[in-house]
């Protein structure tokens, strides 16, 4: 399955008017997200949206209201790159012909299983990773699908920025300016807090809150010598 990790950080929208296909849906959703936003029909779904940052969309086509090809077409008016996947029922492919011209990406036809699910959100994930390392040339390549920006001096976990603090961008500066590098924690320490205050406890409780931040230990410690990016 997808990275479960990941996935369970994105803010999910998902936009559908039929009770008892929402109940079915969101039990194989349940399987991947933990953050899902419902939305009844296509106006619901852009209300939320315009309140709301979405990293993926998922529509159904035919709705009250306003359809999902006309939410869709709103949407990519606001932002043209958030990631929508459609729900599409046999005899509604002219909609989804429709809807490629706003820019989708992805498709399901009705009924869909858990399987197809699965293979669809993987697409959508490496498609995005790959996106990051194509168009940026300063990123440091981690392992689990985190990304250090060097230019921008920001940390991704495949297109999610994970927010950290000043002293968390510092380590992730120290520890990317030498390809493989391994540094005490005396090197940590003099580089990060800059005073005359000896006690590398600081060091450790700052890898500690870090690995607790990214619910994974990104930075490797090597006994008896220090510590490294993985």
């Amino acid at each position: 399955m997808t990275n479960s990790s990941y996935l369970s950080k994105l803010n999910i929208l998902y936009v559908e008017d039929d009770a008892e296909t929402r109940f079915y849906t969101l039990e194989m959703f349940e399987n991947f997200f933990s953050n899902i936003t419902i939305g009844i029909d296509g106006q619901d779904g852009l209300d939320k949206f315009k309140k709301f940052t979405y990293d993926v969309i998922f529509t159904d086509i035919n709705m009250p209201i306003m359809d999902g090809l006309e939410m869709i077409k709103n949407i990519r008016l606001l932002n043209n790159s958030v990631p929508i996947i459609i729900f599409s029922a046999h005899d509604e492919i002219e909609y989804f012909t429709k809807s490629i011209y706003y820019g989708i990406d992805g498709y399901l036809l009705k009924p869909f299983h858990m399987l197809e699910l699965d293979n669809i959100i993987g697409k959508l994930v490496n498609k995005k990773q790959t996106a990051l390392e194509v168009n940026n040339k300063n990123i440091k390549k981690l392992i689990e699908g985190f990304y250090w920006d060097i230019t921008d001096e920001k940390l991704y976990q495949y297109e999610k920025e994970i927010v950290l603090t000043k002293n968390e961008i510092l380590l992730f500066r120290l520890l990317t300016s030498l390809e493989g590098r391994i540094y005490s924690a005396v090197d940590i320490e003099i580089v990060i807090f800059d005073d005359d205050t000896s006690d590398t406890f600081r060091v450790r409780n700052l890898l500690s809150r870090l690995k607790k931040k990214l619910q994974f230990n990104l930075i490797e410690s090597i006994y008896g010598h220090g510590y490294r990016l993985r």
